[in-house]
């Protein structure tokens, strides 16, 4: 009897004992992971397909913001994409960076830096310029978007296809 109750009690415990810290790592584990399914939204933003892992909030900023609108237009056929975050809280995020991950494993400096956001919408512009260069830009490719605080903590993330197949 004691045995039965170690084994139903152990793993409760033990999941139980899973810090934010530990959850956030996690998060960021799986964020910088290969881009894979995206999506697919129009131009104005309106969601046509939604891919399950993409543009999850991370746990240090769970109830303190919302992805408004995902990367649209995804995919992407112009020049800049742009992603809307809602702030729901009055605690301020340190400053906002972009970065991407393509198919092949290689990190990208979008060159996207915002200042400290507060409460409401806040709209990043994210230009394709600074992923692919001008001699690949008829072919399509994958791209995962992260969205991280100036502390380098991973707030969102989703892929993005740049290009059509």
């Amino acid at each position: 009897m004691t045995k039965w109750c170690l084994y139903i009690v152990l793993p409760v415990i033990l999941l139980a004992g899973c810090t934010n810290n530990e959850k956030q790592r996690i998060f960021e584990d799986e964020a910088h992971q290969r881009p894979q399914g995206i999506t697919q939204t129009s131009e104005n933003g309106q969601i046509k397909n939604t891919d399950i892992d993409d543009w999850r909030i991370s746990p240090r900023y769970q109830g303190l913001l919302r992805v408004e609108t995902p990367a649209y237009r995804n995919p992407v056929l112009a020049s800049t994409f742009r992603i809307d975050l809602y702030i729901t809280s009055i605690e301020a995020i340190d400053n906002v960076l972009v970065y991407a991950l393509n198919e092949d494993g290689k990190f990208f400096d979008t060159g996207f830096r915002g200042g400290n956001i507060s409460a409401g919408l806040y709209p990043i512009t994210v230009s394709t310029d600074m992923l692919m260069p001008p001699s690949t830009a008829h072919t399509a490719d994958l791209y995962r978007i992260i969205i991280q605080d100036g502390k380098r903590r991973t707030i969102t993330y989703g892929d993005v296809q740049i290009g059509i197949q």
